[in-house]
C-alpha cells in the first residue's frame, strides 16, 4: 500500500519525518549532576571517585600497605574510592539518569492498517490510521521534570552515604589509634602489679605481710591481665574493620598508624552548627527533592483521565484515497482520576511529615554531638592539667619517702600504676573528643562546615 505514490503516502512519510524531526529537536539532554564534585565539597576532600560498572576485586589495589604505614587521609580518600555503598548509590544515580532520559523521548506512532474484502472479489477496502497517544504527549514535560528532581535526590543521597562512610572510616581510625596508644600503659600496669605481687609474697614469707594482702593484689593482676587481653582483642577487630573500610580485607594488620593526637575541640556555637546542618544536610536537599517530583506527578494526576486518548490522520482506501484527522477520547464516567489524585496528596503529606521528622532529628543530632565534645573535651583537660600532674606528684612524694629509708617500694608502685591509670584515662577521653568531633561533622553536613581542625589526628 505504501509503495504507491498516493497523496496518503507522501502524507504518512511526511507525518513521520515530522514527528522525528521535532522529537529530535525537542529533547533536551538532561543536566547530569556532579556527585563526585558534591562529595568532595560535602567532604572537604578532593577525591578522584570514579563510578565502576563491574563489582570491585576482594582487596582493591588502590591502596598499598606495603610501606607498613596507614595515614588518615590516606585511609578516607581510599574509603570514598573503594567503598561498594557509594559505587550502589552512584549506580542509583545512573538508573534516574536513565529514566531521565526516558521521560524525554517521545511516544512511538502507532501505525494501524486493516482490510475489508467484499463479497464478490472486488477491491479490497483499506483503512489506516497514523496516530499518537495525547496523554504521552501533554505530560512529558511534568515527566520530564520529576525524572530530574529524583535524579538530583539520587544524587543528594549518594552524598548522604559518603558523609557516613567518611564518618565511619574516622572513627575506626581514631579508635585504632586510641588502642595503640592504651595498651602500652596497660601493659606497665601489668608490670607494675606483677611486681607488687612478687613484693607481696617475698613479705609474706618475712613474716612481714598479710594473706589478704597478697590476696587482693593477686586479684588486681588478673584484672589487669584480663583488660589488656581485651584491649588487644579490641585492637584486632578495629584493624580488620579499618582495613575492610579502606579495601583491604586480607591484607595483615601488622601496620603502623599516625601518632595519635588528640582533637581541637575548636567549633562553631551550637546555634550555628544547627542552623547549617539545617541548610547543608544532603538528606533534607533529597526529600525536598522527592517533595518537588510528587508536586510535578500531582499536575500529572490532573490529566490522568485521559489515559489512552490519541490523535493521528485516519485515511481509508475504497476505490479512492480519503484522509482526514482523527481523535479518540475516553469517557470519564467511571474513573475521572480522584483515586490517583488523592493516591499524590497523601505522599505529599507523607513526606512534609517526614522532612520534619528529619529536622528534628538533625537538631538532636547536632546537640548530641556538639554537647558530647564539650563534656569530653572538658573531662580531657582535667585530666590532663590536674589529674595527671596531681598522681606525677603522688608518685615523686613516696619515691623521697623510699629513698629516705622512710617506706618500702610498696607506696612507689601503686603511686605509678594509679598514674598509668590516668594516662588510659586521657587515652580514652582523647577518643571520646575524637568521635565526638566527628559525629558533629557528620550531623552538620560535613567537615567543610566546621573550623580546620588542626589537631586532628
Amino acid at each position: 500500500m505504501l509503495r504507491n505514490h498516493s497523496r496518503w503516502s507522501r502524507f504518512a512519510v511526511f507525518a513521520l519525518a515530522i514527528s522525528s524531526a521535532a522529537a529530535s529537536s525537542c529533547a533536551a539532554p538532561p543536566v547530569i549532576p556532579d556527585t563526585s564534585r558534591e562529595i568532595a565539597v560535602a567532604t572537604g576532600r578532593e577525591s578522584d571517585i570514579a563510578f565502576r560498572w563491574s563489582g570491585a576485586p576482594l582487596d582493591d589495589d588502590g591502596i598499598l600497605l606495603s610501606a607498613g604505614v596507614l595515614g588518615r587521609e590516606e585511609a578516607i580518600g581510599a574509603a570514598l574510592r573503594c567503598d561498594p555503598r557509594i559505587q550502589s548509590a552512584l549506580a542509583r544515580v545512573r538508573i534516574a539518569l536513565a529514566e531521565s532520559e526516558r521521560a524525554r523521548i517521545w511516544p512511538n506512532p502507532i501505525l494501524s492498517i486493516a482490510f475489508r474484502l467484499p463479497e464478490g472479489g472486488a477491491t479490497p477496502r483499506v483503512e489506516a490510521e497514523l496516530a499518537a497517544e495525547l496523554i504521552a504527549l501533554l505530560r512529558r514535560p511534568r515527566r520530564v521534570r520529576a525524572a530530574d528532581h529524583r535524579m538530583s535526590r539520587a544524587s543528594a543521597d549518594a552524598v548522604a552515604t559518603a558523609l557516613d562512610v567518611v564518618a565511619e572510616t574516622e572513627e575506626t581510625y581514631a579508635q585504632a589509634q586510641a588502642s595503640d596508644a592504651a595498651i602500652p600503659s596497660l601493659e606497665r600496669r601489668l608490670a607494675i602489679v606483677t611486681r607488687l605481687e612478687e613484693l607481696s609474697r617475698a613479705r609474706l614469707a618475712a613474716g612481714e605481710g598479710s594473706r589478704p594482702e597478697r590476696t587482693a593484689i593477686e586479684s588486681r593482676r588478673i584484672e589487669v591481665e584480663i583488660e589488656t587481653e581485651a584491649a588487644k582483642r579490641k585492637q584486632l577487630e578495629t584493624r580488620l574493620r579499618l582495613l575492610r573500610l579502606v579495601g583491604r580485607p586480607s591484607s595483615g594488620t601488622e601496620f603502623a598508624l599516625e601518632p595519635w593526637r588528640a582533637p581541637e575541640s575548636a567549633v562553631l556555637a551550637e546555634s550555628e552548627c544547627v542552623r547549617e546542618a539545617l541548610e547543608r544536610r544532603p538528606e533534607i536537599r533529597a526529600r525536598r527533592l522527592a517533595l518537588l517530583a510528587l508536586d510535578e506527578e500531582s499536575g500529572l494526576a490532573e490529566s490522568s483521565w485521559l489515559a489512552g486518548a490519541s490523535f493521528g490522520i485516519d485515511a481509508e482506501r475504497d476505490g479512492d484515497w480519503s484522509a482526514g484527522p482523527a481523535a479518540s477520547l475516553p469517557f470519564p464516567v467511571f474513573d475521572p482520576g480522584t483515586p490517583e489524585r488523592a493516591r499524590i496528596a497523601a505522599e505529599r503529606a507523607e513526606h512534609w511529615h517526614e522532612i520534619t521528622l528529619a529536622e528534628r532529628r538533625i537538631v538532636e543530632d547536632v546537640r548530641g554531638a556538639h554537647e558530647a565534645l564539650r563534656y569530653s573535651v572538658g573531662s580531657l583537660a582535667r585530666v590532663r592539667d590536674e589529674l595527671i600532674p596531681s598522681q606525677e606528684r603522688r608518685r615523686r612524694d613516696a619515691e623521697a619517702l623510699f629513698r629516705a629509708g622512710e617506706s618500702d617500694v610498696t607506696p612507689v608502685l601503686l603511686a605509678e600504676q594509679d598514674l598509668q591509670r590516668a594516662a588510659t584515662m586521657r587515652v580514652e577521653l582523647e577518643l571520646e573528643a575524637s568521635i565526638a568531633r566527628s559525629r558533629l561533622e557528620r550531623a552538620v553536613g560535613g567537615s567543610a562546615a566546621l573550623p580546620e581542625s588542626a589537631g586532628q589526628p
